[in-house]
């Protein structure tokens, strides 16, 4: 299969991103309205009293510059910072506690997996302290996958993920979406780079007890951080409040990789070494999951077909516009 043929295989899955981000864009309109102060009768007056922030995100739209997140750190304003790499990897193979298969794509196929990776000790404080326990398995090598990822996968702790490098990844947890950035998997960084994680997305912050920041004042205050010499697109510091968005990651208006699976499934491909950006898909995935029906007005499109349901779209959508997390399709843009 050409690599041209197989990106048009993956239109119907720009429904998912154009649903998940209305979706996101919603749960964005939705953040907490601050508390009002009340007098002694309690009943409220006009002066508001602004919650106390918590964790902020902060991102870049092609990844961070290598000394971004020391120099953020530096910053008298900001008590804990936390910068997260992440990249698309390539699974093999996976298997139950117990040792069953639970996924096996044939060769040269793989499952495309997006993977964050931390220093386990500055991603703790961004943790509830109960879940911090976690920072010493990742330490050790260990990973940890989101809620939605686990189900997906129908693994849990115990479980071990093997990829392309020949790295094995052991499970030892499982958290919420929202404490993972909605990643499929989050690891060390070591580890990370073991698997192929490399690039710097974005970082996590928490402002000093002596500071009320807003998302413009932080915004203000990173954006000197960045080198004058990248490009200005670059240079576009987006900063997000706690309430602002869902999933703390890079962009964040986009419905991540791993909600996109679990509307619309899950396939195996390849990566085109001649076209960086484009994959090749499992022709078997295609065969099962792709026909080509009428469409009024439009004419002939392909569509992915789910428990018996159409969704239609264009018979020239591209992976491209998925944005899986970014990585595998940056260059195509």
């Amino acid at each position: 299969m050409r690599a041209s043929s197989s990106l048009r295989a993956t239109g119907a899955l720009v429904v998912g991103l154009v649903a998940g981000a209305a979706i996101t864009i919603a749960v964005q309109g939705g953040a907490v309205e601050p508390n009002r102060a009340k007098t002694g009768d309690g009943s409220a007056t006009e002066r508001i009293v602004p919650e106390r922030p918590d964790t902020f995100l902060a991102w870049t739209p092609n990844g961070l510059p290598a000394d971004f997140g020391e120099r953020a750190a530096a910053l008298p304003e900001i008590a804990n910072l936390t910068v997260v790499a992440e990249d698309n990897t390539w699974l093999v193979r996976s298997t139950t506690a117990s040792g069953e298969v639970a996924d096996r794509p044939t060769a040269p196929f793989m499952i495309p997996i997006d993977a964050a990776a931390v220093d386990p000790q500055t991603f703790g404080a961004f943790l509830p302290p109960a879940d911090r326990d976690v920072t010493a398995a990742l330490a050790r090598g260990e990973g940890v996958l989101g809620s939605t990822s686990a189900e997906l996968r129908g693994l849990g702790p115990g479980a071990t993920l093997t990829f392309d490098t020949g790295t094995k990844i052991r499970v030892a947890a499982v958290l919420p979406d929202e404490l993972v950035g909605a990643a499929e998997l989050i690891v060390s960084r070591q580890a990370g780079l073991a698997i192929g994680v490399d690039t710097d997305r974005y970082v996590l912050l928490r402002p000093s007890a002596t500071h009320l920041p807003t998302s413009a004042k932080l915004m203000h205050l990173l954006r000197p951080l960045l080198p004058a010499s990248i490009d200005p697109v670059d240079r576009k510091v987006q900063v997000r409040a706690p309430g602002e968005t869902p999933y703390m990651r890079q962009g964040d208006a986009v419905l991540p990789p791993v909600l996109l699976k679990s509307l619309f499934g899950e396939f195996a491909a390849r990566p085109v070494p001649a076209s960086p950006g484009f994959l090749q898909i499992d022709p078997r995935w295609v065969q099962a999951n792709i026909v080509t029906v009428p469409v009024p007005v439009l004419g002939r499109r392909r569509t992915r077909t789910r428990n018996g349901a159409t969704d239609r779209s264009d018979d020239h959508g591209a992976y491209g516009a998925i944005n899986m997390a970014h990585r595998v399709t940056r260059t195509t843009s």
